[in-house]
């Protein structure tokens, strides 16, 4: 029976993946405990469309993490402090 994992599973897989199980636990353990749902081709689709959301939207973050990087490493931060003998900060 092919499943696809709604949360992570110990010793079955992760969430989000496509595992085969066997019937029974499948059919009396991970589906009514809302753990996993059935593998049909519609919700493939669904799961496909999911990811490829998801790896849009962290493709999106990686690009604002580097510019963000970029413009950080152009900057000049001073910070006034008082030390103390052998170049010490306080604090």
């Amino acid at each position: 029976m092919n499943i696809i994992l709604l949360e992570n599973i110990e010793k079955v897989g992760f969430k989000d993946e496509i595992v085969t199980v066997k019937n029974g636990y499948g059919r009396n353990f991970l589906i009514p405990q809302g753990k996993a749902i059935l593998a049909t081709s519609s919700s493939v689709k669904v799961l496909e469309e999911k990811l490829r959301q998801q790896a849009t939207k962290e493709e999106k973050v990686i690009e604002t993490a580097n510019a963000t990087a970029e413009t950080l490493k152009e900057m000049d931060i001073k910070i006034k402090a008082k030390i103390a003998e052998g170049i010490k900060l306080f604090g």
